[in-house]
């Protein structure tokens, strides 16, 4: 007999659960509070418990299959074309039991603790970046509004802050300089956290392998390692893929078009490979390696842009292999 299959469907404090056999048949179905949880799936026989992969689905699953299951986490926009009838966590658990069932719907590898600390360490940096980012522009839009208008750069920005106080009405330029202030201050965090990052990448030996790689820093090994798990994906391609570094293709009979990127997946990690990828192709020229060759002749042929894309899918399928053996 085919072994039951259990949805859950996790919130903050109410979770629905739907224990189904041999595919259709519905065993039973019950809410659970969330200390309730664990307590529950430890009294039931081995079965596959499936989540989707959301905000605290990975702490879930490291935790349920301690108590001896099996765990897939699914991808939320594949899970939702199973639904059925309206919405509403009984459904929602059923959607998932059933998409299971799907050969190529791939489960979404768990995390470990490590990699979601990488991870953490990583967003808040990313954050800090974005909030000074937010506080330039407005700083700047203000300033427009006085009359000033500074050229572009967050250098320009401070440097040429402070002497324009005396230009403004005492109030703006207290306000102003409190705002500068905040740049500073920002500054001094983001470069703090840089350091906890560069700290880090330094100690793992799966991130001192990665920055070996060409185009490779210690931000991008960081985050490469916090979401990578070589051993979920066949080969180099897959993880490429994986990562929307390969091109859509429409395929009918013996026809096959292929056209511009998928973008599927991490957008951070796909980013930074690509920023990798121009890096390699602007000091390929100095080197007579083999990724330089080859990036160098693909610029010739179809541009740079389309050449640092391609560096890229090399780079993540360079970064998989590296942590395939490391594993």
């Amino acid at each position: 007999m085919e072994r039951t299959r259990l949805g859950l469907d996790i919130a903050k404090g109410v979770f629905q659960a739907v224990l189904v056999a041999e595919r259709s048949r519905l065993v039973w179905k019950r809410r659970w509070r969330r200390p309730q949880v664990l307590s529950e799936l430890a009294r039931l026989e081995p079965t596959l418990v499936l989540m989707e992969a959301c905000g605290s689905a990975h702490y879930w699953a490291r935790e349920i299959e301690a108590l001896g299951h099996t765990v897939w986490l699914l991808p939320a926009q594949h899970v939702c074309a199973y639904r059925q009838g309206q919405k509403d966590d009984v459904t929602d658990a059923l959607a998932l039991v059933e998409a299971s069932y799907r050969a190529e719907l791939h489960p979404v590898p768990i995390k470990s603790e490590a990699q979601q600390e990488l991870k953490l360490v990583y967003q808040v940096r990313r954050r800090l970046i974005q909030a000074r980012t937010t506080l330039a522009n407005q700083t700047r839009g203000e300033l427009s509004e006085f009359g000033i208008v500074l050229p572009q750069g967050l250098n320009v920005l401070r440097r040429q802050l402070p002497t324009l106080l005396s230009r403004l009405r005492p109030r703006v330029a207290e306000l102003m300089n409190q705002q500068y202030d905040e740049l500073v201050a920002l500054d001094h965090q983001i470069a703090a956290v840089t350091r906890t990052l560069e700290r880090l990448a330094a100690e793992r030996e799966d991130c001192r392998r990665l920055m070996q790689l060409p185009g490779i820093g210690p931000i991008t090994a960081v985050l490469l390692v916090a979401h990578c798990c070589p051993h979920a994906y066949r080969n180099g391609r897959s993880y490429a893929a994986v990562l929307g570094l390969v091109p859509r293709h429409d395929n009918s009979a013996d026809r096959v078009r292929l056209s511009r990127l998928t973008k599927h997946g991490q957008r951070e990690l796909r980013t930074l490979l690509i920023h990798g990828g121009r890096s390699v192709l602007k000091y390929a020229a100095r080197h007579d390696d083999r990724l330089s060759r080859w990036a160098l002749e693909v610029a010739a042929r179809r541009g740079k842009n389309r050449a640092a894309v391609a560096v890229a899918n090399k780079l993540a399928r360079y970064a998989w292999a590296e942590l395939k053996r490391a594993a």
